[in-house]
């Protein structure tokens, strides 16, 4: 966020959120339902871990792809439009690529052995580029970008995004967003973004990866970004906004997710309840960040850095883990603690060998260069 006032209440709510990538994936080991995605399963529900998952899944992408829309508007401020199309080629295109080649086919080949399968590492390597599509999450051990998506979505959005980026930083785009901020500083205002974002979802595609949904949400967070009187209006009425966020979370819960029959009218209150679900919390979380959290410090400037590695890195690190704990004969509550606290570590010492051994590099052409 270089050229413009630091936002570290954005840094934490953002590196938490990627953060907590680890535990979420790693609680889906523990649900049985089928259309709940991870690479390794222990074939039981358990409770607690259910609820942890099943609450963070209703918001935790929205949030990040709000302070994604964010983080455009303030890379935006500092670069022109070629050097900010490089700089998210190298940060979001490359890893995406060198994960897909890398970190996706091995989290597969754990699936396929946990199924059953005794294909050699290299034979199920070939396969993941040869086989038929078998659908967005690979089981079938085909091709699959995996919790890559995430970031290939964010890639593209940057580019397609630049016409309305630029339009909005603009001074006649700065003259409707001002506009927009006096009309959204009136209390609660920020509930109506909701039925747009609703309505999105009524066209099917990608069911909750809905690709509009999203651009709709990284477009929203580029533009509170651009004016103070957007963050002003959820600082006041935060404790309103989650008081309602964990109504209608717990709302969601207790009854649209338990029961989806009804008359029509009681279908489509429960479809909104489920939509609203995904988008209030951010509001609340912005608006409580910006109240409470000030500085940064050396904890942060770490964690920032090192959040968008682990991200890539850990779907085959929980996976394998899991994979390997699942075989010993411990209480569920007690391997779920074993399994995020082993994967955080294995990622973090894979963090700090890559930093090393970059820095170590860097540092050696730069020395080269000063004694020509």
């Amino acid at each position: 966020m270089s050229g413009v006032r630091r936002r570290y209440d954005v840094d934490w709510i953002r590196t938490v959120a990627v953060l907590l990538i680890i535990p979420f994936h790693a609680a889906i080991i523990y649900n049985t339902d089928p259309d709940a995605i991870m690479y390794v399963k222990s074939g039981i529900n358990v409770h607690q871990i259910n609820l942890f998952e099943f609450f963070l899944d209703r918001f935790h992408m929205t949030l990040l792809f709000f302070l994604a829309g964010m983080a455009i508007y303030y890379s935006l401020l500092s670069r022109t439009t070629r050097q900010f199309a490089g700089t998210r080629t190298k940060k979001l295109l490359l890893p995406t690529v060198v994960g897909v080649f890398t970190f996706c086919p091995i989290t597969t080949y754990v699936f396929a052995r946990q199924n059953g399968s005794q294909d050699s590492l290299l034979s199920h390597y070939i396969g993941f580029f040869t086989r038929p599509v078998g659908g967005f999450e690979g089981v079938n051990g085909g091709f699959t970008p995996m919790h890559l998506w995430f970031i290939l979505f964010l890639f593209v959005y940057s580019f397609i995004g630049i016409p309305v980026f630029r339009a909005v930083i603009s001074e006649k785009g700065r003259r409707l967003t001002d506009a927009l901020a006096d009309f959204f500083s009136k209390p609660l205002m920020f509930l109506l973004l909701t039925v747009p974002y609703s309505m999105i979802f009524l066209v099917d595609l990608m069911d909750e990866r809905n690709p509009v949904a999203y651009f709709f949400v990284v477009i929203l967070g580029f533009i509170f970004a651009s004016n103070d009187k957007f963050q002003k209006a959820v600082n006041r009425d935060k404790w309103i906004y989650l008081a309602l966020s964990a109504g209608i979370l717990l709302l969601w819960y207790l009854w649209v997710k338990e029961n989806e029959t009804g008359s029509t009218f009681i279908l489509y209150l429960k479809y909104f309840i489920t939509k609203a679900a995904r988008l209030i919390p951010t509001f609340a979380l912005l608006g409580l960040g910006n109240s409470f959290i000030k500085t940064g410090g050396r904890t942060l400037r770490y964690l920032s850095e090192a959040s968008f590695p682990v991200y890539i890195i850990h779907m085959p690190v929980v996976t394998y883990v899991g994979y390997l704990l699942l075989k010993f004969n411990i209480k569920p509550v007690y391997q779920y603690i074993l399994i995020i606290s082993l994967s955080y570590m294995i990622c973090f010492i894979l963090y700090e060998t890559y930093r090393r051994l970059f820095s170590n590099r860097t540092s050696a052409k730069a020395v080269k260069m000063i004694q020509g």
